[in-house]
């Protein structure tokens, strides 16, 4: 499967800096949970299309090497959740993924990524995994019929604070290249769900003539 990018917006991110009497640590939900009932834990990919992240994806994710960047680039890491330093914490609560950084205390990452974090400029935050489980549902809402991608365990590689957050109810920022390999992984998921549909009328249409051959028999004693 392709390597993707989510983005979440502030609200959802509660994106934040904590010193307290310490070097300052960048704290924040990465990604967050799908909860029934709450419309903004359901991402919109696109036109009747939606995405949810299940409770229990990141539970063998958390325990790999993953680095915390800066808008995704290599050039700006923020920290790491191995080695000695171990400057990155990853941890699993009912919200999500949060994870808590201490970067380098470096002009640049002062005045380039703490110093917009603390003026509210720089809000969001971001993940960028590879699903390694994935569900697709149908469901039926007002009348239309809309397609549901479940994440059930994902692979992580990165998370940290974004300028431009889009992960929300109403958008993700899905790239054209991710967007073409979940087009295909859906119609592999139609193509299947079809072939599993007619096996089962099959099956059913089976057990129909048999019970009408047990029921002649029966009424032929």
């Amino acid at each position: 499967m392709e390597m993707e990018r989510r983005t979440i917006s502030s609200e959802l991110s509660r994106l934040e800096i904590r010193e307290d009497g310490q070097p300052p640590r960048i704290e924040g939900y990465g990604a967050v949970y799908f909860r029934a009932g709450d419309p903004g834990t359901e991402y919109r990919l696109w036109a009747d299309t939606y995405e949810r992240i299940m409770p229990g994806a990141f539970d063998e994710a958390v325990k790999a090497d993953v680095r915390s960047l800066f808008n995704h680039d290599p050039n700006i890491i923020l920290g790491r959740n191995r080695g000695n330093a171990a400057t990155l914490r990853l941890t699993l609560d009912s919200t999500g993924l949060r994870y808590s950084v201490e970067p380098p205390q470096t002009a640049l990452i002062r005045d380039q990524v703490l110093e917009p974090i603390r003026r509210g400029d720089v809000s969001g935050s971001s993940f960028m995994f590879r699903p390694t489980k994935v569900v697709w549902v149908e469901e039926d809402r007002d009348g239309r019929t809309v397609d549901v991608r479940e994440l059930h365990a994902v692979e992580l590689f990165e998370v940290g604070p974004v300028t431009f957050p889009a992960y929300e109810a109403t958008s993700t920022g899905v790239r054209s290249t991710e967007r073409a390999a979940i087009e295909s992984e859906r119609r592999e998921w139609r193509e299947q769900r079809q072939i599993d549909l007619q096996q089962e009328a099959a099956r059913q249409r089976k057990i129909r003539e048999m019970e009408a051959e047990v029921a002649l028999t029966m009424a032929r004693l």
